[in-house]
């Protein structure tokens, strides 16, 4: 059985003990039009665009969520968006078996850009985006930690179903720097420089919270972590505290340069 996000959250509630798992169809019993055997569930090619349009830097441990970026954004401020696609537990048989799937489950860094279904999930983003008009700025004015959801899957990326899902509690769980002084009894002349989310430029993300990003008046090859929550950011806030509120220790922990807001 391949790990799924469905099975993770069966397995760990105290009444697994209790629970009727659906057990899988071995492969013998899988109808005609879903195996791997029927020509039309073969992948046809796993080559990437000969100028992709998007690049793929992660994947969350659910394998559910990819975090890429398309190239007109790199240098664009950093937006985190993110590719959601269905549970591993939902997959065609054909995708898979054919695509090995679940193998974005284990793979770490560099080896999720190889997997199979990482290719053909940069040529399935690679022609939805290019037939959708004026899809740039549409892409760059999306509320930050929005999402693409690719909600159906198969072997053919012409029958892929992806729809474009703005989302707006993140930034509206977000305080400004006025009311986070007042909070906290800080002086606002000791906090650190203001950055909009426009004056970073995201080179790579590995994790759903950091970013190696640059700064606009910084020099390109001067790369800072940025870090960032998309949900219950007061666990984020309270880091912040801490870190502008104690002691600095020289290469263990010391205040952070800038703070990243938006207008």
């Amino acid at each position: 059985m391949d790990p799924s996000v469905k099975l993770a959250n069966t397995i760990t509630q105290p009444k697994f003990a209790y629970s009727t798992m659906v057990p899988a169809v071995p492969e013998h019993d899988v109808p005609w039009n879903e195996s791997y055997l029927d020509p039309k569930n073969r992948v046809k090619d796993l080559g990437t665009p000969e100028k992709p349009s998007w690049q793929v830097h992660g994947v969350d441990p659910d394998g559910a969520r990819f975090f890429v970026i398309r190239d007109f954004a790199i240098f664009k401020g950093s937006r985190q968006i993110q590719i959601h696609i269905p549970d591993l537990a939902d997959h065609p048989y054909a995708v898979r078996i054919g695509l090995q799937s679940a193998q974005s489950v284990v793979a770490q860094g560099e080896a999720v850009c190889k997997l199979d279904f990482t290719r053909i999930l940069v040529q399935g983003l690679h022609r939805w985006s290019a037939n959708i008009p004026g899809f740039e700025q549409m892409y760059l004015d999306l509320p930050f930690g929005s999402c693409i959801v690719i909600e159906e899957l198969h072997v053919d990326i012409y029958t892929w179903r992806i729809q474009v899902v703005p989302q707006y509690d993140t930034e509206r769980s977000w305080v400004s720097i006025e009311r986070q002084c007042q909070l906290w009894h800080f002086d606002e002349e000791k906090w650190p420089k203001c950055l909009d989310v426009d004056q970073i430029c995201r080179h790579r993300q590995s994790h759903e919270a950091i970013s190696l990003v640059s700064v606009v008046d910084e020099p390109l090859s001067t790369l800072f972590i940025f870090k960032s929550v998309l949900h219950e950011p007061n666990y984020l806030y309270h880091e912040l505290k801490l870190l502008l509120t104690m002691g600095s220790h020289e290469n263990i922990m010391i205040p952070p340069p800038y703070v990243v807001k938006k207008r």
